[in-house]
């Protein structure tokens, strides 16, 4: 949910172009076999029809990241972020992050200032005082980009990579919105020029991207996406890309659309792994790497001890919530039968009690009344008077004759009923 003023013209030429490039341009780095609009959407994506950028942002930052958090949910990010990165001020961030829409904050809004506040601390631990060059894998419309470029004081270059034509052409309307889109890589001789702003290029073309060239190579929640083929493409080429001590900032689940773990080349040195409230899964970790040529030794086994740890504590805490919710479930579905089943025998026995009195009464009343007839004159009133006779509801004497236990008793009360029953009958006749 962005602001209202970010509205977007479908860019209908640069998506037509961006689709033709990308079916000629044949590569394993943009296999689509998730993202395929047309399933995703539910409708037929094609020359035709072309998706809009609130449709898009449905899919780039998922439907449960749109709603509102509470207070509570908001305290978790603050606690687990200003804990992390006391430098960075939490609340001043959010608020300009959520703009016009404060104070009403969405999960996509705390997920971006994750994003950013970490990627300014890496950027921050670089000793290099020279220009930054970073790399989003995946990177949708360009968010990211944009949340840099207003928070972040280093200067840098941010490259967007994405194997969807839409989001590439959305996130090049984006970042023009804030004067950031500088162009395309449209060659590898580009990416020598050191320059500030933002650039865009398409997955087909990241064999462009010259070796040793990217000091920080973001992916978070796009792999996770990817097919095997295309995510191993990915995760052997980056230490190619990286320069020597550059970062890696991963952030996928291992228990998502693919359920896999991620193999990395061995110089790629893992220096993070830890669970956040970022993380969509119980195996969602977020990993920092650094390109070494010789790891030092270090406490590697001791960072996936501490995570493994956790993730097993939150395993056991699931299957709980889910064998709580089960049992609460069947506790209430026994409730239901229960209530159901007293229901039906109150019904059932004033279904009996009903039917008896219906039987006694047509019995009784078809004998009395065929034994004399009234006048013609008298029909109507007569008539009258017998349904206001025979009106058993409130009949104490019926009553207690169908439900007493007691058969000589029952029999008393049903001779004494009959008895009251014909007095009123011979009433009727005599008027």
């Amino acid at each position: 949910m962005l602001n209202r003023h970010l509205e977007f013209q479908i860019p209908k030429v640069r998506i037509k172009k961006l689709r033709y490039e990308q079916g000629f341009c044949l590569s394993n780095f943009s296999i689509l076999d998730r993202w395929n609009l047309s399933d995703l959407l539910g409708k037929a994506i094609n020359d035709n029809y072309f998706p809009t950028f609130d449709e898009m942002y449905r899919l780039w930052v998922g439907k449960s990241a749109e709603r509102l958090v509470s207070v509570d949910r908001v305290s978790c990010y603050r606690e687990y972020l200003s804990t992390n990165f006391p430098h960075y001020d939490f609340d001043l961030y959010l608020k300009e992050i959520v703009d016009e829409r404060w104070p009403n904050v969405t999960e996509a809004d705390l997920s971006a200032l994750h994003s950013v506040m970490h990627i300014m601390h890496l950027i921050g631990s670089m000793e290099d005082s020279r220009l930054v060059r970073i790399l989003e894998i995946g990177g949708g419309f360009g968010h990211l980009g944009q949340l840099l470029h207003k928070f972040c004081k280093t200067k840098h270059q941010y490259m967007l990579m994405d194997a969807v034509p839409e989001s590439i052409a959305y996130a090049e309307l984006f970042l023009k919105k804030f004067n950031l889109f500088k162009g395309y890589i449209n060659s590898p001789e580009e990416l020598e020029i050191a320059r500030e702003g933002a650039f865009l290029i398409p997955s087909w073309r990241a064999e462009w991207i010259p070796d040793k060239s990217v000091d920080l190579i973001i992916n978070i929640s796009s792999m996770q996406e990817m097919p095997d083929l295309t995510a191993d493409t990915f995760l052997q080429k980056f230490p190619n890309w990286l320069r020597l001590h550059g970062l890696l900032f991963f952030a996928n689940s291992r228990d998502h659309y693919y359920e896999r773990e991620y193999s990395f080349p061995p110089s790629l040195h893992l220096e993070r792994k830890d669970y956040s409230p970022r993380s969509r899964s119980p195996d969602f970790p977020i990993e920092v790497y650094r390109k070494l040529f010789t790891p030092p030794d270090s406490n590697i086994e001791k960072i996936n001890y501490e995570y493994f740890s956790g993730l097993k504590n939150r395993i056991n805490a699931r299957n709980k919530l889910i064998t709580d919710k089960l049992l609460r479930n069947v506790n209430s579905q026994r409730e239901k039968i229960k209530q159901l089943n007293i229901s039906k025998e109150k019904l059932t026995e004033k279904n009996r009690y009903l039917l008896l009195r219906l039987e006694r009464f047509t019995k009784q009343s078809e004998h009395n009344i065929l034994n004399k007839s009234p006048t013609d004159s008298s029909d109507d009133k007569l008539k009258s008077l017998v349904n206001q006779a025979l009106d058993m509801n409130s009949d104490e004497l019926f009553v207690n004759a169908i439900t007493s236990d007691d058969n000589a008793r029952k029999a008393n009360l049903r001779e004494k009923y009959l008895a009251k029953f014909s007095r009123q009958l011979q009433t009727l006749y005599t008027i």
